[in-house]
């Protein structure tokens, strides 16, 4: 079992929520057995003012002493077709595949495309990881040149997942 303490703007923190549930369970599965610190964004606004402290927590992360490895977990648009839990729209395909695009690319102008992303349009199609995705561009802004890898990619039913690897090479 992996023990965790919550840091983050998530209120109480007695429990992890359902993103941190399922990054815990990776986690687990992946054979992860060291220490776990969770950072839970709580939902909200997704003005300018909102990303600049949500990438200061990722500048914060990344400033701790020793390794750091984040797990960031979040939806993209819960807006895909039929099957998707909310009505579709087709704002949705075109940035699904952007997203999915920038995060295997990892390259300077892929990360400003990812942090270009109105908060706005993200709030109207449900992708649940924007903010959390601030929070790796703070974390990321002075790691240097990144290996970045998509290793799974699936929509169950009509919303899109993606795991990707960054990684800093030093």
């Amino acid at each position: 079992a992996l023990g965790w303490q919550s840091a983050g703007e998530q209120p109480g923190g007695a429990e992890p929520g359902v993103g941190a549930s399922v990054a815990l369970l990776l986690l687990a599965q992946g054979g992860w057995t060291g220490p776990v610190t969770v950072v839970e964004v709580a939902p909200g606004g997704r003005d300018g003012t909102r990303v600049g402290g949500l990438r200061a927590a990722g500048v914060a992360l990344a400033a701790e002493p020793g390794r750091l490895a984040l797990l960031v977990a979040g939806s993209l648009s819960a807006r895909h077709g039929p099957a998707a839990p909310l009505a579709d729209d087709e704002r949705a395909a075109p940035l699904d595949t952007a997203i999915l695009d920038d995060l295997a690319a990892g390259d300077p102008p892929a990360l400003w495309r990812l942090g270009a992303i109105p908060g706005s349009l993200a709030a109207d199609l449900a992708v649940t990881a924007w903010a959390p995705l601030q929070v790796l561009l703070g974390a990321a802004a002075d790691a240097g040149p990144l290996q970045c890898t998509v290793r799974h990619r699936s929509a169950p039913f009509g919303v899109p997942y993606v795991v990707a690897l960054w990684r800093a090479v030093r």
